[in-house]
Parts: structure tokens; C-alpha cells; sequence
């Protein structure tokens, strides 16, 4: 008797701190005037004082891009291509978001210590914040990419309308994903180093500059698994292939229901417990 009446005392409060967690992300979203002043702020003074201000961010990928191309496309005797010039250019765009996303997510909560151990704000507010400051930059280098689609005199179709869903589907994401491994880097230091250094192995096993049927069939079947190649997949596969990326679109939808459960189990399990790991 006394061992049924634990089991549900603790099935209540599972129950109880599901709904505090969900509670605090809805909330979070009705205070969207706040983790948007908070991110217009971190844009003000990263750039403050600066002749080019935000304009760096579309300049530096610009430039980078332009190099990037030159190099590889001599190297593969490509320079005039202009599918591979977009496929660069396309890949690089996706990955500078996704990569920096994770990195900069490991220290979503750890960086806010300030305001979370002094104001009563809910900590999803500080993912929110996050992931439009990324999101920001993922619009001004999308500028560029645009401008260089038309250089490159890549016309638009039906196909490319595409690119809509998966920019959604890449900041669903960057969501649970700041918010799981906030959670996770606050508890275990050292997953930040780690992951940091997990992201720069990706770089090399992601198609971004390489192309896939350069692969044997062997570490095709390995390139499946990897969820920085469908997130690019989901955006280049339309623009330059125009073509439906079908099998990325299914991992993609698999992975943001799995990512967002996880998420939300992991801070509705550690919710009261974050701020005493600071």
C-alpha cells in the first residue's frame, strides 16, 4: 500500500513538473518583446562602434564564400562552374548557421548567469533570444547567397519556394537543440569542449564543399546518419537540383520530434535545479 502511494506521489510530480516546464516555454513566447530586446541589444554592442555595423556579417560571408570558391573550384577544375558554385556557396550558408547554433547553445544558460540568478525570467526566454540573434545572421547572409544566386544566373522555380519550410525547420530546431544542451553544458562542463570539438570533425564529414557520389557506397550509407548533411539537403537539394528532398524531409521531421521530446524532458527534470549549478 505504502509502495503504490509513492509510485503515484511520484507519477504527480513527473506530471506536475512536465506542465511546469511547458508552462515556462509558453510563457517565454508570450514575452517575445523581451528575448527580442535582449538579441537587438547583443547585435548593438557586437558590432558597436563599427563603420560597417551589422553590414559585417553579410561582408565577411561574402568574402569568405568568394574565397572558398576560387580554391575548391580550382582545385577540382570546376572555377566555372556555376552548379558548384552554388553548391558551395548553399552549403557553407547552411553550416555557419547550424554550426554556430550549437555552439553558441552550449552556452545559452551559462552566459545569462547574471539575470538568471537575479530575475525571476523564465529560462526558455534565453533560448528564444539566442536562436533570433542566430537567426539574424542566417537573414544577412542569406542576402548574400541571393545576390550570388542571380550572379550566377540561377533562375528561381517552383522547386526553390522549398528553401521556406526548411529555413522553419532550421529554427524549430536551433530551439530544442539550445535548449537541450543548455541544460546539458550547465550540468557537465566539459560536453561544451567537447562538443566544439565534435562540430569542427563534422565540418569534414558533411558535404558542404565535397560532393557525395564521390563517396563509395559504403560511406553513403554512414553519410544517412549525419543531420548536417539533411539540413542542407532539405535547403540545396531544391535551389540546384530542383528536385524534393523527400528522404532528408523524413529524417528531419523524425529528428525535431525526438530533439523537442528530449528537450523538454531534460529541463522539465532539471528546471529547479539549474540555477544551483552556476
Amino acid at each position: 500500500m505504502t509502495a503504490r502511494v509513492e509510485q503515484n506521489h511520484d507519477a504527480v510530480g513527473r506530471q506536475a513538473s512536465l506542465s511546469a516546464a511547458l508552462r515556462d516555454i509558453f510563457q517565454a513566447v508570450l514575452r517575445w518583446r523581451l528575448w527580442m530586446a535582449f538579441a537587438i541589444e547583443d547585435l548593438r554592442q557586437t558590432y558597436r562602434r563599427s563603420l560597417l555595423g551589422v553590414l559585417w556579417i553579410s561582408f565577411g560571408f561574402a568574402i569568405f564564400v568568394a574565397v572558398k570558391i576560387f580554391i575548391f573550384g580550382t582545385m577540382l577544375d570546376r572555377a566555372n562552374d556555376q552548379y558548384y558554385s552554388a553548391y558551395l556557396m548553399i552549403g557553407f550558408y547552411i553550416w555557419f548557421y547550424v554550426s554556430s547554433s550549437i555552439t553558441s547553445g552550449t552556452g545559452v544558460f551559462i552566459n545569462s548567469e547574471g539575470w538568471i540568478r537575479n530575475d525571476p525570467i523564465e529560462l526558455p526566454v534565453f533560448v528564444f533570444q539566442n536562436v533570433v540573434r542566430h537567426a539574424f545572421d542566417l537573414l544577412m547572409t542569406g542576402l548574400v547567397v541571393v545576390i550570388g544566386m542571380v550572379y550566377l544566373g540561377l533562375g528561381a522555380s517552383a522547386y526553390t519556394f522549398m528553401v521556406l519550410p526548411a529555413l522553419l525547420a532550421l529554427l524549430v530546431n536551433a530551439l530544442w537543440v539550445n535548449l537541450l544542451l543548455g541544460v546539458l553544458c550547465l550540468r557537465f562542463r566539459d560536453l561544451v569542449h567537447l562538443i566544439n570539438a565534435i562540430i569542427r570533425v563534422m565540418f569534414f564529414m558533411t558535404p558542404i564543399f565535397w560532393l557525395p557520389e564521390q563517396l563509395p557506397a559504403r560511406a553513403m550509407e554512414l553519410l544517412y546518419w549525419n543531420p548536417f548533411a539533411h539540413f542542407i539537403w532539405i535547403f540545396r537539394t531544391p535551389i540546384i537540383d530542383q528536385q524534393f528532398a523527400l528522404d532528408s524531409w523524413i529524417y528531419v521531421s523524425v529528428l525535431t520530434i525526438i530533439g523537442w521530446i528530449a528537450a523538454i524532458l531534460a529541463y522539465a527534470i532539471t528546471r529547479r535545479r539549474l540555477v544551483f549549478w552556476f
